[in-house]
């Protein structure tokens, strides 16, 4: 089992980081036609992102939330991420 540590926690980390937090909010949980081929479209794209070390995510956590899921993201850059993002070579 893991060990909770108590207190406040930092950080230090040379350089450019980007925190993305990037989810869904499930409205109709009884219409899965329209929610699950965004949370199925999700791992594919972590998977992807965990593969390549030149595609500047450094990391994630996946989290549940009441609404549904979401992700928080470590990037390198901004500029990484808008890259990701716009890049048409990509299935995301």
């Amino acid at each position: 089992m893991s060990k909770v540590i108590t207190g406040r926690m930092t950080h230090r980390h040379e350089g450019e980081l980007v925190v993305f937090h990037i989810g869904m909010q499930i409205n109709r949980w009884w219409r899965p036609d329209l929610w699950m081929p965004a949370f199925f479209a999700m791992p594919g794209m972590l998977r992807e992102l965990s593969t390549d070390p030149d595609s500047g995510m450094l990391g994630y956590h996946l989290l549940f939330g009441s609404g549904g899921p979401y992700v928080v993201q470590y990037w390198s850059s901004v500029d990484k991420l808008y890259a990701y993002a716009s890049s048409p070579n990509q299935e995301h």
